[in-house]
């Protein structure tokens, strides 16, 4: 083989990284992002050239993993269903109508309470005035 590259992909966190091939090789680090990392992923880039078959040996890679790197990912999806279910009680909380129709509710309440409450003293006068008539009645005897 004229020229291989051999890419070794490594979690998300790693450091230290190191690697023993029994053969020169040239190698470079890159960095890949997933699609739902939280952050980029090391790749480890071996190239060499002029191959034989007696360089198709197993080769080794070591790392380092990140010490929060295991709970990264369930705490992210801990805050976003937090942060969903805030933002759910505030839209039930808050009052988005468009109209007006909760404060003409309101007024028609208040008015019907007022009507009732003048309804009840008039009521009152009424009783209080059947009272005083029976009162003086039984004075002027």
């Amino acid at each position: 083989v004229y020229e291989a590259e051999v890419r070794v992909v490594l979690p998300e966190g790693a450091r230290k990284i190191t690697f023993k091939v029994p053969f020169p090789v040239e190698a470079t680090f890159e960095e890949k992002f997933s699609h739902l990392g939280t952050s980029p992923r090391p790749v480890l880039v071996l190239r060499a050239r002029n191959l034989v078959g007696k360089h198709n040996v197993p080769f080794t890679v070591t790392y380092r993993p990140a010490r929060l790197g295991l709970l990264r990912k369930p705490w992210l999806l801990v805050y976003a269903f937090v942060a969903l279910f805030a933002v759910v009680m505030a839209c039930v909380r808050a009052d988005l109508t468009i109209d007006r129709q909760g404060d003409r509710w309101r007024l028609k309440e208040e008015s019907e309470h007022r009507r009732h409450c003048l309804q009840s003293l008039a009521k009152v006068f009424v009783e209080r005035s059947a009272v005083v008539r029976q009162l003086e009645s039984s004075l002027a005897r």
